[in-house]
């Protein structure tokens, strides 16, 4: 059975969560036998070509492939409203371009509920992100080395690692900060589509007038220092797919306070601490703060994640419906 990955992870791509979990399971695809995969290989002669994004080089490439062609939905629409300016045309292709394909994959039930509400008629499957739990673990030395590049000694740190966008949670973010002045609130990140994302001129005056309690680093080569070296994961994110940052945060032992959103319902359960607005956020932050045994409750479920999210695991749910793919 041979597999191509079409994977567009030059420039603005580089940077997202989609990129680095088709990385992680090209990686996790490889070990097995059963599978001959390449990643952006040129040639057509492919059983399946599997697409992770969808720009100019899956646009290429697509054209006279002859096996099943199957994307990953990381995207859907309705995640775009606060993330990007000019969605509403940007959404308008959404809809042709993933009929296109033979099938789509879902990475939970909900997103596969947002593809069916936005007219996919193809057959859609579910298959969770995979979550590499032996990168993805907490590491004492890394943080140690982040407490003190950033001097952190001795202080409550709250994270959060993405887009900055209002999809996100941006200004919910930042609001939190202001009230909640005794911990230091970390956002790793930055603005990748640059102009085209929502917002980009407001959020780029928000940075300049930030709270003194917030440190903006930008990109970090190893998010895992940040994941070890902090003592919350917030993310006060209004829409996602499936929630991959939560998933890191929780596979680094580190508790995890979010949005009340469906999709949280379904991939982690009781696993993770939700509120609906800032103040719960707030409320449950300060008890977080005061609480360590509540503080270590959510702490402890790297075991959670491998057991659900695991490369090996996810790997082979796809060897399975690859297998399945090409009997239909």
């Amino acid at each position: 059975m041979k597999v191509n990955f079409i994977v567009e992870n030059k420039g603005m791509f580089k940077y997202l969560g989609c990129s680095s979990v088709a990385k992680d399971l090209y990686k996790g695809l490889s070990k097995s036998k059963s599978l001959d995969i390449k990643w952006n290989s040129e040639s057509k002669d492919f059983d399946i070509a599997h697409f992770h994004t969808f720009g100019p080089k899956a646009l290429l490439y697509k054209k006279g492939f002859k096996g099943k062609k199957v994307i990953t939905a990381h995207s859907t629409p309705h995640l775009n409203k606060e993330n990007l300016r000019f969605s509403s045309l940007i959404n308008f292709f959404y809809k042709p371009i993933y009929n296109s394909f033979d099938h789509l994959l879902a990475v939970s039930n909900d997103c596969k509920k947002q593809l069916i509400k936005e007219g996919m008629k193809k057959d859609i499957s579910v298959i969770y992100n995979p979550v590499d739990t032996k990168k993805f673990s907490f590491d004492k030395k890394k943080r140690e080395k982040f407490r003190k590049k950033y001097n952190l000694e001795n202080k409550f740190v709250i994270l959060n690692l993405g887009q900055k966008t209002p999809r996100k949670g941006i200004y919910d973010f930042f609001e939190v900060a202001r009230k909640v002045r005794d911990a230091v609130f970390i956002w790793v990140g930055g603005i990748p589509y640059s102009f085209f994302s929502k917002d980009y001129g407001k959020i780029k005056k928000l940075q300049k007038n930030k709270p003194s309690n917030v440190i903006l680093p930008g990109f970090l080569e190893d998010i895992v220092d940040a994941y070890s070296g902090a003592d919350l994961f917030f993310a006060p994110t209004h829409n996602e797919t499936f929630g991959l940052t939560q998933a890191e945060a929780l596979s680094c032992n580190l508790p995890v306070l979010t949005r009340d959103l469906p999709v949280f319902k379904e991939v982690y359960g009781d696993k993770i601490l939700k509120g609906g607005n800032n103040k719960e956020f707030i409320s449950l932050i300060k008890k977080l703060m005061e609480d360590k045994k509540l503080r270590k409750k959510y702490s402890n479920f790297n075991s959670f994640v491998k057991k659900n999210f695991s490369v090996e695991k996810i790997s082979e749910e796809h060897i399975k419906f690859y297998k399945k793919l090409l009997k239909e």
